[in-house]
């Protein structure tokens, strides 16, 4: 099988659709579906995102009865994933022990708690990392732990650590060896970066064994929306697993729709939920009521809260200095939520310094005049160009 990864995006195509389908529907609907989708060279014009599907894929087609020797490839990457999540489970485990053994609190968040509450086998989620969510106020000593095993950190390696990079970020990727990779929380949603944010999500949490050790997960009510909230963004890999994996949420697990419908408007999240709870239902036949998607729609939605919902929809590829303005308010309104005007207006030089990955906040006044040059250069060129055509 070969991969090609064709551009991201935010929401399945109609031909990665076939395969979801494929995937999840629990009628001849899903054989019909594989048939197309596999009878248009599907396994040879496959992207990441579709190959993450397969074990999934394998396991629906085998309960249906489908009869044909492609299953054997794909029971083969049901097994390599099987094998794969097994190995991220042990490589992290001892990290986990060493933070219970410093008193830190942990939660497990995405591709291993699905595993262990909803998808309930090794081989239906394939995972390269470990998701951990710490409590925010714990953020820094876990990072020193982590740094002071061996681990580095790739998320703005040159930002130095502090208050503000936990208000930018919601999380950050480390690895050490190059098959060891954790992705380390202290927010659960990007969404809400600020204190406190998280406190309703740890107190509605669920206990759960990790390889011996005791953590907690969501409740699956907060599973749902962090799966579709978390899913529902431009991504270089073309978006698929979020479906599969909310999917297999409201299959396994009973949700509080009213909490739901509270933590979407507490967190100001609900277009997002909305969509990909309306997709759900229309694409795989998710069962979400029709009262709950009816009351998503009519929810308040302000004008702020649906432009930072169709920035996240978007590639970050502004050119110009209004667009890039335009593009990336949201992110720093919600990076300075709370604070006072010029706490506001400070916080651009820093804010700035993230965005740019620089060691010093100084270094943002020359970024700043270098991009200014080559946008006006760009911009003398082009009407050069014009006049000699003219």
């Amino acid at each position: 099988m070969r991969i090609t990864d064709p551009t991201g995006g935010c929401w399945p195509t109609p031909f990665q659709e076939l395969l979801l389908k494929a995937a999840l529907l629990k009628t001849d609907a899903a054989l019909h579906a594989w048939q197309e989708w596999y009878g248009q060279d599907g396994l040879e014009r496959m992207d990441n995102g579709s190959y993450r599907l397969l074990p999934l894929a394998y396991r629906n087609l085998d309960r249906l009865g489908y009869q044909d020797p492609v299953l054997m490839k794909l029971k083969g990457v049901n097994r390599r994933a099987w094998c794969e999540n097994h190995m991220v489970f042990r490589r992290v485990a001892p990290v986990l022990a060493e933070f219970h053994k410093a008193g830190i609190s942990t939660m497990l968040l995405k591709g291993a708690a699905l595993t262990l509450l909803h998808y309930r086998d090794f081989g239906l989620r394939p995972m390269q990392d470990l998701d951990v969510l710490v409590p925010e106020e714990q953020a820094m000593s876990v990072i020193s732990l982590l740094e002071s095993q061996g681990w580095s950190r790739n998320t703005l390696p040159a930002v130095p650590l502090g208050d503000f990079f936990l208000s930018y970020r919601h999380s950050a990727d480390f690895t050490r060896e190059p098959l060891e990779r954790m992705d380390l929380h202290w927010h659960v949603l990007l969404q809400a970066c600020y204190r406190g944010a998280d406190r309703t999500f740890w107190e509605a949490s669920v206990p759960v064994e990790f390889e011996g050790q005791p953590t907690r997960a969501l409740c699956p009510t907060d599973q749902l929306v962090h799966a579709c909230v978390h899913g529902v963004v431009w991504n270089p890999v073309p978006p698929l697993r979020w479906v599969a994996d909310a999917f297999c949420i409201l299959e396994s697990s009973a949700i509080d729709w009213n909490r739901l419908l509270d933590v979407a408007t507490q967190f100001r999240v609900v277009p997002a939920l909305r969509d990909a709870l309306g997709y759900l239902v229309k694409t795989v036949e998710a069962p979400v009521p029709q009262e709950v998607l009816e009351k998503l729609k009519s929810l308040p939605v302000t004008p702020a809260e649906q432009h930072e919902y169709q920035y996240y929809l978007k590639e970050l590829d502004s050119p110009g200095v209004s667009q890039t303005v335009r593009a990336l308010y949201p992110q720093y309104r919600r990076t300075v939520k709370g604070k006072g005007l010029v706490q506001r207006v400070a916080a651009v030089p820093l804010f700035l310094q993230h965005y740019w990955n620089l060691d010093r906040q100084g270094r943002t006044i020359s970024r700043m005049w270098d991009y200014g040059v080559r946008r006006m250069r760009g911009l003398w060129s082009a009407r050069s160009l014009q006049a000699r055509m003219l």
